[in-house]
């Protein structure tokens, strides 16, 4: 919990929140202004009017995937209806706000911040920066997400990535408050409208509690019961993995009865299978590119891609997931995005949104390294565009360049994630001092589980027997 120091008065709080709103709303009337000026360079993303056409395909009583490269759950759709009879503008308003709930997801979980064995973090300063701004830490994490410029940019443009980003965070936030069947349900939603947040699974259920237990914390697992031998089969556990398949299906069989099978293999099916050829900040696509004609070749180098990620995700959800939910989060997403076959710009916005809200986990760490790394992610993405700028828009032929300028992106990533482990493993970030304490580590280790482990006391030899 926050002490009475560091609780943001209402007028802080209010204040951040309404100067991204104004801040998105100029971008929402700046844009407007570009795409009515400019016939050949658009503000507005070209998803956006791919969301546009398929909501007026099934206004006019037609399927949303009659449009093509329209695939994206018909859901979406429907949502974006009002953009026919209310304002063009309404879906880019609508992904405004969800913006805004994710800074509020992001500024709860931080403020309710919780570790291994359910324990409470102690939020920390970060560095000076919380008394410099005047604000208090969870309000400077939800900052870093709500004046982000990417962030700004990708929902003013008309991205939907806010939309799933604000599913991922109150999954989080619900887990962390031991609501296995909510926490389900929004899980289930959240990887019907995008597959990528089934990474999370594992680690949902390593955050939720190792055994049943009634209102005095007593275990309720009989012993010799088939659940103590398996324990991820406690009942909460089994509730969210009911729940949330049964979310999923639910609504993956009404937008089948709704869309039929052009859902199955465009809004679902497309996704499990996609290889894009054209550049992309991925070291892969230029692989895929020169075997794009080879479906042998392009599947081998689908299951390359896939390797490394899988690797990642099932290490990382069996050691962070138990300890630090939204930190391995955070790893994950930034592994998924590193190491995936695609990446594009708005893939940024997943871990955007996921690292402010690990923020209690990093407050403490030196601020010299990750600058570093900061400023290299930049030149590394700035190197990037500058050579597909010409390739796209200037038509010379940079395919190698940009793939070497991927290659150079993909190592700074790697170098980031392994700081951020080896950081926290270190416990520079607060997590194992001020989390796991030792009378907590030695109640876990006497009831079987995890943690830290009562210290033999050395017996002492007596001197006469110790100079035989």
């Amino acid at each position: 919990m926050l002490s009475s120091s560091q609780t943001s008065s209402p007028f802080s709080t209010v204040s951040v929140f309404v100067g991204a709103l104004l801040i998105r709303l100029g971008m929402l009337a700046v844009g407007a202004w570009i795409d009515r000026a400019s016939s050949t360079v658009k503000y507005t993303d070209i998803d956006y009017f791919v969301f546009s056409d398929a909501a007026r395909f099934l206004s006019d009583g037609g399927s949303p995937y009659e449009r093509d490269t329209y695939r994206y759950t018909p859901f979406l759709a429907y949502l974006l209806l009002p953009n026919l009879w209310l304002h063009p503008a309404w879906g880019k308003v609508l992904f405004v706000i969800f913006d805004l709930l994710v800074g509020f997801l992001i500024m709860k979980i931080s403020s309710q911040y919780k570790v291994a064995n359910n324990t409470p973090l102690k939020i920390q300063p970060m560095n000076g920066f919380s008394s410099f701004f005047a604000a208090s830490p969870p309000v400077l994490y939800a900052s870093f997400w709500l004046y982000n410029p990417l962030v700004i940019n990708c929902s003013t443009r008309g991205s939907a990535d806010s939309l799933v980003s604000a599913l991922v965070l109150a999954t989080v936030l619900l887990v962390q408050q031991n609501r296995p069947i909510l926490a389900a349900a929004f899980h289930g939603a959240a990887v019907h409208f995008k597959v990528y947040p089934i990474i999370f699974s594992f680690s949902y259920l390593a955050a939720l509690p190792e055994s049943d237990t009634d209102g005095e914390g007593q275990d309720l697992t009989p012993i010799g019961s088939w659940r103590s031998v398996w324990p991820f089969s406690t009942r909460k556990r089994l509730l969210f993995s009911v729940v949330s398949a049964l979310t999923f299906l639910g609504l993956t069989l009404a937008a089948y009865a709704l869309s039929g099978h052009p859902y199955l293999s465009q809004g679902l099916l497309y996704h499990l299978t996609r290889t894009d050829n054209r550049h992309n900040f991925s070291p892969w696509f230029y692989a895929i590119y020169l075997d794009f004609q080879d479906e042998e070749r392009r599947r081998l180098l689908g299951l390359a891609a896939f390797l490394p990620q899988l690797l990642l995700l099932a290490s990382t959800s069996l050691t962070l997931g138990p300890r630090d939910l939204p930190f391995c989060v955070a790893v994950q997403t930034m592994a998924f995005v590193a190491f995936n076959k695609v990446c594009t710009a708005q893939y940024f916005a997943w871990y955007f949104s996921v690292l402010p809200a690990a923020g209690p986990s990093l407050a403490s760490l030196p601020s010299s390294l990750p600058l570093f790394l900061g400023v290299a992610w930049l030149l590394a993405l700035g190197a990037w565009l500058a050579c597909a700028y010409l390739l796209e828009f200037q038509g010379r032929n940079t395919f190698f360049a940009t793939w070497i300028s991927s290659l150079v992106f993909l190592c700074v990533n790697v170098g980031l994630l392994a700081w951020l482990l080896e950081a926290w493993g270190r416990g520079e970030g607060g997590i194992m001092p001020a989390a796991l304490s030792r009378e907590d580590g030695i109640t876990r280790a006497r009831e079987g589980g995890g943690g830290l482990r009562p210290r033999r006391k050395r017996e002492r030899i007596p001197v006469s027997s110790e100079r035989r």
